[in-house]
This record gives structure tokens, C-alpha cells and sequence, in this order.
């Protein structure tokens, strides 16, 4: 499989952005409960682009298995929050 990024805007690309209370370290039970970890997933040209932060790696998958609705439930189903967005470009400064 080969995916080429190339040159052509991100903006208004489908995303969930998953939210968890989760808290391993102990810093962030500083945050508010259901929101201590997030994880972001972008549509690309029909595959999911999952990036999961954790506290000693960058965890990264590619999923071309489902639609938005599909992986939004299977987060839910893991008692994940969801939150179906766009990507935005941020523009030149």
C-alpha cells in the first residue's frame, strides 16, 4: 500500500477526535474527567489516518476498513467520547 501526501490541502477532510478519562500519568488527573487522552483519525482518499499520542511513543495505524459512523461506534464501543469534524488549513503567516 502507498500513500502519497503529495502537495494537496488537508482542510475540510472528514476527522473524529476521540476522547478518553483515562489518565496513566499522574499529571493528568489534573484535567477534566473524560478528557484526559485524545486521539485523532482523518479520512484520506478512503483510508483513516490514526494517530494515538502516548506518553512514550507516537502510536499511528492506517484503517481502510470502515466508514466515519463504523469507526466512531467502535471507539464509542470502547467508552471513547467522539466528536465527528473537518480538518482546517491553517494557512500561510
Amino acid at each position: 500500500m502507498s500513500l502519497t501526501l503529495g502537495t494537496r490541502s488537508c482542510a475540510g477532510r472528514k476527522a473524529l477526535v476521540a476522547f478518553s478519562g483515562q489518565a496513566d500519568l499522574p499529571w493528568l488527573r489534573l484535567l477534566k474527567p473524560g478528557f484526559r487522552h485524545c486521539l485523532v483519525a482523518v479520512d484520506f482518499a478512503g483510508y483513516w489516518i490514526v494517530v494515538n499520542p502516548l506518553s512514550n511513543r507516537m502510536d499511528m495505524a492506517v484503517c481502510n476498513t470502515m466508514t466515519a459512523e463504523q469507526l466512531a461506534n467502535f471507539y464509542q464501543s470502547k467508552g471513547l467520547r467522539v466528536v465527528h469534524t473537518r480538518t482546517l488549513d491553517p494557512g500561510r503567516k
